[in-house]
């Protein structure tokens, strides 16, 4: 369970998207954040929203500079 507490932690506080490849960059991301969606212990119900808040953010700072999020998924 602490292992999946702290990729959680690491995707959710590794916020700002690279300048130099941002759409990469998101993609590495959102794979990352889907990865932990797979793992069994993110059942928890907190570690469910964290994980859907930091996709959130994730997509509105993409949408921001300007990247086309709706079918990079």
């Amino acid at each position: 369970m602490r292992d999946l507490i702290t990729k959680i932690e690491l995707a959710m506080f590794e916020t700002a998207l690279n300048a130099d490849n941002p759409l990469d960059d998101y993609k590495a991301k959102l794979k990352a954040l889907q990865d932990l969606q797979m793992d069994p212990e993110s059942s928890d119900p907190e570690i469910k929203r964290a994980i859907m808040q930091r996709k959130a953010d994730l997509d509105k700072e993409a949408k921001s500079l300007g990247l086309d999020v709706g079918g990079e998924q």
